[in-house]
């Protein structure tokens, strides 16, 4: 079982459940666990397609915890009575009530720190503060932090714990739209759905890491892979050329001869590249096992660290994803090597051109290089240094020659007494 569950939904403020809710608001604690089937709808697709699911996440609570809201941890009488007012005024101008349900595996919370079985004791403080976190986001992104009110409760079970969220506008401010119902007719009401993404997020996963991201503490696993990635392994700093030994400079020739001619198509997740990323691959496996194993070895045991914390809170698929794309993904470490390596032969292909005095479009065929007696000359700058002081000291002594026959000549004339 995946250690938390996330559901979300809304009603009209005429359905039953709306007013379940309000009746729930003004019970008692004991109360509430027994009636709290008939507030619940978050759930209702999971209960409708598979009631033993539905049991699983939702199973009947021994007890629960006193609302909470954005400003207490435990409302008193007259805050409670004064939030019900909240939500009546709400249904009674039309607001939609959202409704949200987050469920937790009781050994994925022990797991984390969250919950001491022994002493039978959840660390609920933490949950509420997340809840309000991710709540204030979500509002925040959907216009209603100045016009939605909410209350919370946690809920304790022997199988898990879960948090039931009730979200209301007492003075709408949704978008009004018109809606067909299955049998044809139509409809005006509030619009309920929540922005389908949110920073490159669904509002779905958007709100759920919220949540996990402040349980969890997982900062120091993800800022040690981060910094093993970018600043140890793939440093730009370093370059493949500086490291190379003779097998390394043949592997590098080789994978240069075999590349693609347009060397725009140079790079690494390209889909053109798919037939020369196996060689890439191997040269940088055998870079980073020559210089690189320990931190690799360190890199990929956190990385399995990071796919058991994906896999217990977001699933399977969602755990593979993460080691996939950490290592080949777009931002991957091997993507980055690779495109690293790429780079360093196209400045391997543009050293080659001026070598030769090439100045051909594309790269450049190892094989049919010009040979260096027809290549352009390279300037030995010493040699017309020197060259050029001889020059100049030669036209220096030319220049004291013809002033000294000048003053000479005129000496003469003046004897003879005529002038130049």
């Amino acid at each position: 079982m995946v250690g938390i569950v996330y559901k979300m939904k809304f009603v009209s403020s005429k359905n039953n459940k709306f007013s379940a809710y309000i009746r729930y608001m003004n019970r008692d604690e004991a109360a509430r666990v027994k009636t709290y089937e008939a507030y619940t709808f978050a759930f209702d697709d999971v209960k409708k397609k598979d009631l033993a699911s539905y049991n699983d996440y939702m199973g009947r609570p021994q007890a629960a915890s006193g609302l909470f809201s954005m400003g207490s941890d435990a409302l008193n009488k007259e805050e409670v009575k004064t939030l019900k007012q909240q939500f009546e005024k709400a249904q009674a101008n039309g607001s939609l009530m959202w409704q949200d349900v987050l469920s937790f595996d009781n050994d994925f919370l022990s797991k984390y720190g969250l919950y001491d079985k022994e002493k039978d004791q959840l660390n609920d403080v933490k949950i509420k503060e997340a809840v309000r976190i991710a709540v204030s986001d979500m509002l925040e992104r959907e216009g209603m932090s100045n016009s939605a009110v909410w209350s919370g409760a946690i809920h304790y079970n022997t199988d898990n714990f879960h948090v039931h969220i009730a979200i209301v506008e007492p003075e709408p401010t949704r978008e009004r739209a018109t809606f067909t119902r299955k049998d044809g007719t139509t409809y005006e009401d509030y619009r309920g759905n929540r922005r389908a993404t949110a920073g490159g997020q669904s509002s779905y996963e958007r709100f759920k890491s919220l949540m996990l991201e402040n349980i969890i503490d997982n900062s120091e696993t993800t800022k040690a892979i981060s910094e093993l990635q970018r600043h140890v392994i793939s440093s730009k700093n370093k370059k493949f050329v500086g490291t190379f030994d003779l097998e390394a400079r043949r592997e590098f020739k080789a994978i240069f001869q075999a590349l693609p001619t347009d060397k725009r198509l140079w790079n690494y997740n390209n889909n053109a590249m798919a037939p020369y990323r196996p060689m890439i691959d191997e040269f940088v496996n055998r870079y980073i096992e020559k210089h690189y194993a320990k931190e690799y070895q360190e890199y990929n045991c956190l990385l399995d660290e990071q796919v058991d914390y994906y896999r217990d809170t977001y699933g399977e698929s969602r755990a593979e994803d993460y080691k996939k794309n950490k290592l080949f993904g777009k931002d991957g470490l091997h993507t980055n090597l690779g495109n690293q390596l790429l780079k360093e032969m196209n400045t391997y292909d543009k050293h080659l051109k001026e070598k030769y005095g090439i100045t051909a479009y594309g790269k450049l065929d190892l094989d049919n290089l010009p040979s260096q007696s027809h290549s352009k000359p390279h300037r030995n700058y010493k040699l017309e240094n020197q060259m050029k002081k001889m020059f100049d000291k030669t036209w220096e002594e030319k220049q004291r020659e013809f002033a000294h026959e000048k003053f000479k000549r005129e000496l003469e004339a003046e004897k003879e007494g005529y002038e130049i």
